[in-house]
């Protein structure tokens, strides 16, 4: 036997209030409507939940017993709608992140910070690997959405730019000519090259190619603080952000390379599956991330 879970409000709020009367004006609906409706629930059930009276309603023993559970049942209900009111307001629930390490170590510090100063009771979870990598848990659905430096996106991917980025030639001090360079002799030099799957190392290829340029790796590292510390010690010169180099080339750690004719840039973009419906954590999250 189901419950009539209107009637069961119908009830609920006649008891309430000790008259059909005034639950009638508080649920806005007719007497005579809530005075049907409950005989019709008393007899679905087979028992007498409420006692007529002069005066008012008074409950028998089983509607007591209905009482007592139907407050239960109330108190969820109104639980549950503050729980839902708090995703959609997005004041709590948790928010899975994916960035490229560039992208996670370099811009969304700053972005993070100023979320969860607007927003501390969303649980945030920041997972780190190179871009395809991003892009490979995002599609499995394993990360709610994704902040990646490279162009080749697949199409089931919604895109957002987000930040434009410079990539940068840099050396160790004492490494480079005293005057800039010609891009056609970046061919004769060793580079310390970010692994495959590296947005950075994706846009660099790409650049160089459309100047018909072919490297030489010294080795490969998996991020970027690896490549300066590489670089530093003199291993070979590298590529990097401008923006994640900016401390190594204010001290004298490291130098950026005057190339003539080398630009280099790219977009951080934010991905999601196209078929999923931002939450508002999510919209925030992606609103922020543009601001900063």
């Amino acid at each position: 036997m189901s419950l009539n879970f209107h009637q069961l409000l119908l009830f609920y709020t006649v008891a309430q209030l000790g008259s059909v009367t005034r639950a009638a004006k508080a649920l806005r609906i007719s007497q005579p409507s809530v005075s049907t409706q409950l005989r019709e629930f008393e007899q679905r059930q087979g028992v007498e939940l409420l006692r007529r009276l002069p005066r008012g309603m008074a409950l028998t023993d089983a509607g007591r017993v209905a009482f007592a559970h139907a407050q239960k049942v109330f108190v969820a209900a109104d639980n549950l709608q503050s729980a839902l009111d708090g995703f959609r307001k997005a004041e709590t629930g948790r928010l899975t992140i994916g960035g490229s390490i560039t992208a996670g170590e370099f811009f969304l510090p700053a972005v993070i910070r100023t979320y969860q100063e607007s927003y501390p009771r969303i649980d945030l979870v920041l997972a780190l690997h190179n871009s395809s990598e991003v892009i490979e848990r995002v599609l499995r659905r394993e990360l709610d959405i994704g902040f990646v430096g490279m162009a080749d996106i697949p199409a089931v991917l919604a895109t957002i730019p987000c930040w434009r980025d410079e990539i940068v030639v840099i050396a160790a001090p004492g490494k480079i000519p005293t005057k800039s360079v010609s891009i056609a002799s970046l061919s004769s030099r060793r580079f310390v090259m970010r692994e495959a799957g590296s947005g950075t190392r994706q846009q660099v290829e790409r650049t160089l190619r459309s100047h018909g340029i072919e490297l030489k790796t010294a080795m490969t590292v998996s991020s970027p603080e690896a490549v300066k510390r590489y670089v530093m010690s003199g291993v070979g010169w590298g590529f990097a952000s401008r923006q994640t180099i900016a401390m190594e080339a204010a001290s004298g750690h490291l130098v950026i390379v005057e190339v003539k004719g080398w630009s280099c840039f790219r977009d951080f973009m934010v991905v999601h599956r196209k078929d999923q419906i931002l939450s508002p954590a999510q919209a925030k999250f992606l609103e922020m991330a543009k601001e900063l």
